[in-house]
């Protein structure tokens, strides 16, 4: 509910009756949250994947800071936000015994005393390579994994997956969240017709792509009814998203081929 009213205030606005349930409804939340916390809780740290933004809201909305943190196992600790620093998207300064800098393919460069000189008798992971680069047809590089988290993150879409590697445009398939577009839009999950869900659906890419390069912005989208199945999409136990690129070509192909020959709308399945 809360989540419901902040939504509301940013849509709508909210009367006094919905104002005053609001403000009873943080300070319940807050104290509940601190109380699970251990009640001395001054701020909450995280790392090792993206933070939500409707979770970051609602510790904002309790007032309790988040300190978002990016390292690797390789470099350690190498950003921290700072109080009132964290926003979706931002992790922080590096620290000051850490040089950060970003390649001209979007690698990030890190370089100081935490950084591992390499893995232990195993010269071939230590040269590495990189992975999961999609290579555009006019010549740009992408990182798929990147927007589909920011796809994710959007409160309309369960699952994403991005088409790209040697096409001429950026697609995407994606698995909708028909529950939270039911309770956008005020009605029953079986009432929302697939014009609604396209229509939810697309507000979410275009929210997504204003952040975007406008080399990594997505142009068509086909809706996918059912959760991508774990050969397709698998999550670890460290919460890491692996997607299987060459299951998503095999099951998927007829959508796919569909989307690349005729441009102009998205389809469903």
């Amino acid at each position: 509910m809360l989540e419901a009213l902040d939504q509301k205030i940013a849509r709508d606005g909210l009367n006094d009756s919905d104002s005053k349930t609001f403000e009873e409804l943080k300070g319940t939340l807050k104290d509940a949250t601190r109380k699970a916390l251990g009640g001395r809780i001054q701020y909450v740290t995280y790392s090792g994947a993206a933070m939500p933004p409707r979770i970051m809201r609602f510790f904002e909305l309790i007032d309790i800071p988040l300190l978002g943190s990016y390292g690797s196992t390789e470099c350690g600790g190498v950003t921290l936000c700072g109080i009132g620093e964290n926003r979706p998207g931002n992790l922080g300064k590096p620290f000051p015994n850490v040089e950060v800098r970003i390649a001209d393919d979007a690698e990030i460069l890190v370089c100081g005393p935490t950084v591992s000189p390499g893995y232990f008798h195993n010269p071939a992971a230590t040269r590495g390579r990189k992975k999961d680069v999609f290579y555009c047809a006019e010549g740009s590089n992408i990182y798929p994994a990147f927007i589909e988290l920011q796809l994710e993150n959007e409160p309309f879409i369960r699952q994403a997956v991005l088409l790209v590697d040697h096409r001429p445009f950026i697609a995407a398939l994606v698995v909708p969240d028909r529950r939270r577009i039911a309770e956008f839009l005020g009605c029953a999950d079986g009432a929302v017709t697939d014009i609604e869900v396209h229509a939810a659906v697309a507000t979410q890419i275009a929210r997504v792509n204003e952040r975007l390069e406008h080399y990594e912005r997505i142009r068509e989208f086909a809706i996918v009814r059912d959760d991508f199945s774990a050969e397709v999409r698998s999550v670890n136990v460290f919460q890491k998203v692996k997607v299987d690129r060459k299951a998503v070509a095999l099951r998927y192909q007829t959508v796919i081929d569909e989307i690349y020959s005729s441009v102009g709308g998205s389809s469903e399945r």
